[in-house]
């Protein structure tokens, strides 16, 4: 085992399926080495991939061949949009692999004048990279039958915190607003996240002992959650906000925005107003 060059990777890695589009897998591969093998000598370049099944329709339908006009940057963009077919397909593994190999080649380019293209590939990674994991956590899901102590549910809204504390953050770090149209995206997500969490809160069940103990109990109980509901709703509104004003100067007519726009109104919409 060793390690992979990012751009030589990169290079096989576009030549590979585009011709796998057209060619079994294993032979596309081949004629990919053959094609790097042309410009080096080194093995450690070209040898250290293996084709293992075969792979999916949604790949080989957004895969084509680069053509002699298309620059670093474009490569690296079409390597973008495979992964996501590949996630589309249910190859998270496999799209992960790719968006890593992606995020590398484009934060190694020269940037000079395409600074902010590369901002925005970086960005648009950064996005796809975390969608899974957003995938997962947002159907997380309480136990439909209530847990017995309160012990449990301490543990549980605990680690549900932490959760959502933590991909929270890394949406945070891919973000830098006003930098590209893909930093709408992220803030979209990261709102989601603490959305997510206010209606976890809103919605977990007490546990069994908290009705054995009386309604004053049962009513601390429901103030809590509603505390913390509200908290997290009024963090994601927020970080939308902050979207919105840097959107509206820097992209106004992006699609990410008018998804911004329309979340945010559906939020304030849905915070209560406490006496």
């Amino acid at each position: 085992m060793w390690s992979v060059d990012d751009d030589a990777t990169l290079a096989l890695m576009t030549r590979f399926i585009g011709l796998a589009s057209s060619r079994w897998a294993g032979r596309a591969l081949r004629e990919a080495a053959d094609y790097l093998r042309a410009t080096t000598s080194d093995p450690a370049l070209w040898a250290a991939f293996a084709v293992v099944g075969g792979l999916p329709v949604a790949m080989a339908d957004a895969a084509r061949p680069p053509t002699s006009t298309d620059g670093p940057i474009a490569s690296v963009q079409r390597v973008v949009e495979r992964a996501r077919a590949l996630q589309i397909a249910g190859q998270a593994g496999a799209a992960l692999r790719l968006l890593q190999v992606a995020r590398r080649s484009a934060a190694n380019l020269n940037a000079g004048m395409h600074a902010l293209q590369v901002r925005e590939v970086l960005d648009q990674i950064g996005f796809w990279q975390l969608q899974d994991e957003f995938d997962r956590y947002a159907a997380f899901r309480w136990p439909t039958q209530t847990m017995v102590h309160s012990a449990e549910y301490e543990k549980a809204v605990q680690v549900r915190g932490r959760a959502t504390a933590v991909l929270a953050e890394r949406y945070a770090a891919f973000q830098t607003l006003g930098a590209s149209e893909w930093t709408l995206a992220i803030a979209l997500r990261r709102g989601q996240v603490w959305a997510v969490a206010a209606d976890n809160f809103r919605h977990l069940p007490p546990p069994v002992e908290i009705g054995m103990r009386g309604e004053d109990l049962q009513d601390d109980y429901d103030a809590s959650m509603a505390d913390k509901a509200q908290q997290a709703r009024t963090l994601a509104v927020q970080i939308w906000q902050a979207a919105v004003d840097e959107g509206s100067q820097h992209h106004p007519q992006s699609l990410w925005l008018t998804a911004l726009r329309q979340v945010l109104l559906g939020a304030c919409r849905s915070i209560p107003t406490r006496s």
